[in-house]
């Protein structure tokens, strides 16, 4: 049994167990947590349909990622990772192709203008403590910044330690995004001190290994990792207070849609500037994260596709690789 307390009982009851396991040492428990609860639904799927052979075959894995309403993609790159385990230990199990079931209804991105960011981090700049939690204002406030700022994905953010900012060197490690992949990232230099002065500021950490973004209660001093549906809450009334209208979880606006901010904005000032961008966009691929240069040219559109007019501005204060990043020399 893992520490979730989920008893799993299928015939992959020892392959999800040992999976887990290991993944407990370098994930963190929010990470953990979704991860078990999928498996956990797999786990009583293959019991419901008397599934007897431990081989994870394409059968069973097509059926049961096409089987009820949850997002097909979250199923399909946690079995993926499931079933690299498994080979690892000499078991048969089929791996999935990455983006082999494609969502035909893409998401349309909402690109952030200057003016909304700005509006957005004077809200955050003013949020007040609630529920006895020390220094609310200034955790959500350095969140955001990073979203916006490095085009990070939020779990890259939730997920950083204390040992993982290098204030000497203004990078920060990204240890095992998504796809497994890590990463070094430069950041803006005033963006490093506001980290180093929130470390100063809340000056709670025990070791290394701590979580550097942690809501801290005040009476008792116990912390505990900021969680996306926390982020997400902030997100909401902030969106209300910048008159963004929010349309539905689907329709957005997300979280995400910084990151999609961040990119398109970048490329397009490529683009404005004459770069080359044989040389420019493979560095940016690798500076958010992307397996691969496809992934970074889903976000190459005409800007009159992605920016309305108000959006669109050729002097954007999000990407913040700027020329001195990106130099040719």
């Amino acid at each position: 049994m893992n520490k979730l307390n989920y008893e799993f009982k299928s015939v992959f009851k020892n392959d999800i167990d040992r999976f887990l396991k290991e993944k407990e040492l370098v994930l963190s428990p929010v990470t953990i947590f979704g991860y078990s609860s999928v498996l956990k639904c797999f786990d009583i799927w293959c019991m419901k349909n008397n599934i007897l052979d431990s081989i994870l075959t394409f059968d069973i894995v097509n059926k049961w990622i096409m089987d009820g309403c949850e997002t097909k993609s979250h199923k399909v790159s946690i079995m993926r990772e499931l079933a690299k385990n498994m080979i690892k230990y000499e078991k048969n199990a089929y791996i999935i192709p990455k983006k082999y079931y494609r969502n035909n209804n893409k998401h349309i991105p909402y690109i952030f203008s200057d003016q909304e960011v700005l509006n957005f981090i004077n809200y955050l700049q003013n949020l007040k403590v609630i529920h006895g939690y020390n220094y609310r204002k200034e955790t959500y406030l350095l969140i955001f910044k990073l979203l916006i700022f490095t085009g990070s994905r939020k779990s890259d953010i939730l997920n950083l330690k204390v040992k993982d900012i290098d204030y000497n060197y203004n990078l920060i490690h990204i240890n095992h995004g998504k796809n497994d992949i890590d990463r070094v990232i430069p950041i803006d230099i005033n963006l490093m001190s506001e980290l180093r002065q929130y470390k100063e500021l809340v000056g709670y950490y025990d070791n290394k290994n701590d979580y550097f973004f942690c809501n801290m209660h005040r009476n008792n001093n116990t912390r505990k990792q900021v969680s996306e549906t926390s982020l997400f809450d902030i997100f909401r009334n902030g969106l209300k207070e910048i008159n963004v209208p929010y349309k539905s979880r689907k329709e957005g606006p997300r979280i995400h849609d910084f990151r999609f901010t961040f990119i398109v904005k970048s490329i397009q000032k490529l683009v404005d500037e004459n770069k080359d961008l044989n040389v420019y966009l493979p560095i940016l691929s690798k500076y958010v994260g992307h397996t691969s240069l496809n992934d970074t040219l889903y976000y190459f559109k005409p800007k009159e596709l992605i920016f309305s007019k108000d959006n669109y501005q050729k002097n954007s204060l999000i990407p913040t690789l700027n020329d001195g990043d990106f130099d040719e020399e």
